[in-house]
């Protein structure tokens, strides 16, 4: 896996696991994970449970009972992302380490969100967010890390930051230009195998390595 050190222009600032109910937070619960918030999304037809870092926060992400996800962003496919084993149930979401470059250096669409305040700028989404194979890759553009935030969200007490991330893809094509483009902006791998998420927190000191699967599509070294 690609330490998450500095030096890169953009920094890893959350993952996304999309879920089809929110009982699948119990796993991280279960290992002593503090729940930083969990919540309906205002407008989206989903709700969220967040584990937050000192440097960056894992994101479940579900439908509200009775409703799709995300209808007014149809190219997200969280839908399908949450309830079809066919595509992805993961996504990541990135922020820049100085002002946001102009022009960006993935293709993108902006998404203009229900939850954002009047005259926010849209968040851009990769454009390769259509790719059933791959994570979704959103630029968080003003997002700042959790332990710099002015609102003080809840941190973890057990472990400190995620140190490390790796992403496994099925399948043997090429990967998307936009995943390409990303594993030069932030410190990330990118392997072949099963449609899993892998983290190291606090440098995988211990050696404990958990599996997740198949609650969730994520494993941990810690």
């Amino acid at each position: 896996m690609v330490k998450l050190r500095g030096g890169m222009p953009f920094e890893l600032d959350h993952f996304m696991l999309f879920v089809p109910d929110p009982a699948a937070a119990a796993a991280l619960v279960e290992l002593d994970l503090r729940v930083g918030h969990t919540g309906p999304q205002p407008g989206t037809g989903a709700g969220h449970t967040v584990f937050f870092f000192d440097n960056t926060y894992i994101e479940i992400v579900w439908p509200e009972p009775g409703r799709d996800p995300f209808i007014d962003a149809p190219a997200m496919h969280i839908a399908e992302r949450c309830r079809d084993q066919r595509w992805c149930a993961f996504g990541l979401a990135v922020r820049p380490i100085g002002p946001p470059p102009s022009p960006l250096p993935i293709r993108t669409w902006d998404y203009t969100a229900p939850f954002l305040p009047r005259g926010a700028i849209p968040i851009p989404i990769a454009a390769n967010s259509g790719d059933a194979e791959e994570p979704l890759i959103v630029l968080s553009l003003v997002s700042r890390r959790p332990d710099r935030r002015s609102d003080a969200p809840a941190l973890q007490r057990s472990f400190r930051e995620v140190t490390a991330a790796r992403v496994l893809l099925p399948g043997t094509r090429p990967f998307s230009p936009e995943l390409e483009a990303l594993v030069d902006l932030v410190p990330l791998s990118i392997g072949r195998g099963e449609t899993t998420l892998v983290l190291e927190l606090d440098g995988g000191l211990t050696g404990r390595r958990l599996d997740l699967r198949p609650r969730l599509p994520l494993m941990m070294t810690c």
